[in-house]
Parts: C-alpha cells; structure tokens; sequence
C-alpha cells in the first residue's frame, strides 16, 4: 500500500489501494460513498486529483465505520496510527 503524503490531509490512498485495505471491491467503496454523501465531505475526507479519487486519512476511518468486512475494523484502526 503506497501512503501519498498530503500537506493537508497526511496522506492519501487511492480508491483501489482502500477497497484492498477493508478486504471489498472497489465498487463496494463506490456504492458506499455514494450512499453516505451526508456523511463522506469532499476536501475532507475524500478529494479528487485529476480524474481519480483519493481518501484521505480521516475518510479512511470514517468509510471503516460503514463498510462490513472482516478486515474493516483492523484497517480502520491501523489507519489511525
């Protein structure tokens, strides 16, 4: 997994490098995200770089909170740190 830095936001992963990371597809991501728009704010916890979305740290966390997988929990926490 390739941790971006970001000066704003620490680091940014891509959408790929997420669904991995929580053990989904991307378009489990995808679907989630679309799903939680009141919860999941651009600029904060995802941005776009060009034609790719990246999350950011605290997007990270935030999608563990709404994605099951058995792997969620342990990445949402590894995130944190």
């Amino acid at each position: 997994m390739h941790l971006q830095p970001d000066s704003r936001h620490e680091w940014l992963l891509t959408t790929e490098e997420v669904a991995n990371g929580f053990g989904v597809r991307v378009d489990s991501v995808h679907r989630t995200k679309r799903n939680r728009s009141a919860d999941l704010i651009n600029g904060k916890h995802f941005v776009h770089i060009g034609n790719h979305l990246h999350w950011t740290k605290r997007g990270v966390i935030r999608l563990g909170y709404f994605i099951r997988s058995p792997r969620a929990r342990q990445f949402r926490d590894s995130a944190r740190t």
